[in-house]
């Protein structure tokens, strides 16, 4: 019979896992989903995708401050 986890977090109190956890996926292997999603995927499609869908939103005034955030991390991104 299963019992449950006698473990739990500390900041939400839910119950931590009892199985074993697989490697984290890292995106430092160049030729990986996990690099080409990083270190292209996500500023040229995904965040374009984002911006040119909600373009009008975006240049509201209620998200001026969100999207000048947005092209920082953009920025920081095309740097990396």
């Amino acid at each position: 019979s299963a019992t449950a986890s006698s473990k739990t977090c500390p900041k939400t109190g839910n119950p931590l896992p009892n199985l074993p956890l697989p490697d984290p996926l890292l995106s430092l292997t160049p030729g990986t989903w996990a690099y080409d999603t990083m270190s292209r995927r996500v500023n040229e499609e995904i965040f374009q995708r984002t911006y040119e869908e909600n373009e009008e939103t975006f240049n509201s005034p209620p998200f001026a401050e969100a999207f000048e955030r947005l092209k920082d991390l953009r920025a920081e991104l095309d740097a990396a």
